[in-house]
């Protein structure tokens, strides 16, 4: 039920873009996954990654893609469960990337999806530190 909220959430958000025309659309829509983009290249800094001034949606993947490859995969340790969250996340941000602009609301959804699964690796990894 939460991710029909925040599929909901992200569709309200394109829906308010004006759509003047469809260059305009665009524009707006990047707008719009502009603070996802940022929050995800702080947390890929956080995790190591050398986050470039201004990160795309496959650029973000393939730095958290270099951080699954880092972090221990042992069954039954915090890791494991960081570490398959990560995957996850790499998994929402290629989809994203893959879309573009096409459907801006389904790409909203999955950085939106790909900010959750990281900063639910980052709790298992350090429980009692503050998620941004």
């Amino acid at each position: 039920m939460h991710e029909i909220g925040d599929l909901a959430l992200a569709v309200g958000q394109v829906a308010d873009l004006q759509l003047a025309d469809s260059d305009e659309f665009t524009v707006e829509a990047g707008r719009v996954h502009e603070p996802c983009v940022a929050q995800l290249g702080d947390a890929a800094a956080g995790w190591g990654g050398e986050v470039p001034e201004d990160p795309g949606i496959a650029d973000l993947a393939d730095l958290f893609e270099a951080v699954v490859a880092d972090v221990p995969a042992r069954t039954g340790e915090p890791g494991n469960v960081a570490r398959t969250s990560l995957a996850g996340a790499v998994e929402d941000l290629r989809a994203a990337a893959r879309l573009g602009g096409l459907l801006p609301a389904v790409t909203l959804w999955h950085l939106h999806r790909a900010m959750e699964q990281e900063r639910a690796a980052h709790q298992h990894l350090h429980p009692r530190a503050p998620t941004g």
